[in-house]
């Protein structure tokens, strides 16, 4: 089957269609693009009557328009090869000019997020018929391991009303949950074999990822050869790029709406930020455009603008060194680097009380969450560092940037700031599969020094 029609599902946003270089003529929009890596020609047309994007390939050598890319049962190395050059660009596309709906619970979002973040799994919506229902499959035969859907309470507890979201999945203690009270039998399914939680807030994200995980390894699943095992943390910083393109901004986080709220009761924004008037009124805007839903965002990459950044080529966001590079940040969350953020100031610091914590003790339990059991490089300073639990720091490797004079070494701010933006350039343009191989890398003069290091803060010097 022809996958194209069920590409772009999400609601198109015709600003933004402009601002990535469609053209419209007379109602229709149309976009040209030469893959330069295929040598072919991809074309879009978006009919906004009709609400549909027509997707081409053309092969100028041959004159012909190009379709096997589209048929999932094509075969052979270069349709493979062009398949993936196409999918890439059209999920970047994708992001650019739709916004995605909230189609479960807070809590069921806020899981998909972190299962995309844990182990980049995403459900397939098999039925146009239930579009609130989705599957977990993994391997050649597709084997189910998760349910995720909205039902009526009834339907597993009589005594309620309204609808739920449920997670189905497969387990070895079924009996035992049940006892407990902490789930249901499985929702049309084997009964013996599966069992369904409710998405209330009864559980953690931690907690129900932990029983897809299992769930995944009963079918045979293997976790040593899902996505990437490394993550490289890196801060905001407060000075913001404002020139580029910037799109709709997309909705926060459950977590991060609970922060957008809070800030809404903010009287004096001056004092809260410990800023001059113009400045505090810019931060107060910008909120409250978020509020409004009225924000623009780019890349977190690309808005954020200090001296660790500039050191970096940040055009290259096609790059998949990217995957591995998460961003720690006191209003979306510990989150992709590549993921859109709105202009705004907001450190951890700040005098904010949410749910009657600090900021940094909110988010601590999200923060932890999306680190796993990955190994991590923390090129973060110590503010953004205490928002983990010492439990999840006590796991991060460090490195710190020292010059040498003479037989006298020293570091501040400007040369860690700097050490750090290098070697994320560094590693961009040659990148490693484990954290071992930065200690063979010169990174721009600074050499990792085996004598003033031990296992989890590594030094690198560089004489001057």
């Amino acid at each position: 089957m022809d996958w194209r029609s069920n590409f772009f599902q999400n609601p198109i946003d015709e600003q933004s269609l402009e601002n990535v270089g469609f053209t419209k003529r007379g109602e229709i929009y149309h976009y040209s693009e030469i893959l330069e890596e295929v040598e072919l020609e991809l074309h879009l047309r978006w009919n906004p009557q009709e609400a549909k994007m027509e997707i081409s390939l053309w092969d100028s050598l041959a004159e012909a328009e190009y379709p096997l890319a589209f048929i999932p049962s094509s075969k052979g190395a270069y349709v493979g090869h062009v398949r993936e050059i196409l999918w890439k660009r059209l999920s970047h596309m994708d992001r650019e000019i739709s916004h995605p709906q909230k189609i479960f619970s807070d809590q069921a979002e806020a899981l998909l997020q972190l299962i995309q973040i844990r182990w980049g799994w995403k459900p397939d919506f098999l039925w146009e018929a239930h579009p609130k229902t989705a599957v977990f499959r993994y391997g050649s035969k597709q084997t189910w391991f998760g349910v995720l859907q909205e039902i009526d309470w009834a339907k597993i507890d009589a005594r309620k009303e309204g609808s739920v979201t449920i997670l189905t999945i497969k387990s070895d203690q079924v009996l035992d949950l049940l006892d407990k009270h902490v789930a249901y039998p499985g929702f049309h399914m084997n009964k013996k074999y599966w069992i369904s939680f409710p998405l209330d807030g009864r559980h953690t994200l931690e907690q129900l990822l932990s029983y897809l995980v299992k769930s995944y390894q009963m079918i045979g699943g293997d976790l040593t050869l899902e996505r990437k095992m490394m993550k490289i943390l890196l801060p905001t910083a407060k000075e913001l790029d404002l020139s580029g393109t910037f799109t709709e901004s997309e909705s926060l986080s459950p977590a991060g709406q609970t922060v957008l709220e809070v800030l809404e009761q903010i009287k004096d924004w001056s004092a809260f930020f410990k800023l001059k008037e113009d400045k505090a009124k810019e931060e107060e805007e910008r909120f409250l455009a978020l509020r409004q839903g009225q924000a623009k965002s780019k890349p977190a990459l690309q808005l954020f603008n200090g001296l660790m950044y500039r050191q970096i080529n940040r055009d290259q966001t096609d790059n998949p060194f990217w995957n591995y590079v998460y961003i720690t940040s006191s209003l979306y969350g510990c989150v992709p680097i590549l993921t859109p953020m709105a202009p705004h100031r907001l450190d951890f610091q700040v005098p904010l009380q949410v749910e009657g914590q600090s900021l940094s003790q909110f988010w601590r339990p999200h923060f932890d969450a999306a680190i796993g059991n990955d190994t991590v490089l923390s090129l973060l300073s110590s503010e953004f560092e205490q928002v983990f639990s010492k439990e999840v720091r006590d796991q991060f490797i460090r490195i710190q940037f020292k010059e040498k004079k003479g037989d006298a070494l020293k570091t501040h701010s400007t040369i860690s700031k700097k050490g750090r933006g290098l070697l994320i350039q560094t590693l961009m343009e040659n990148p490693v599969q484990e954290l071992e191989a930065i200690k063979r890398i010169n990174i721009a003069g600074f050499v990792y020094q085996e004598d003033l290091s031990d296992t989890k803060d590594w030094i690198f010097v560089r004489e001057v």
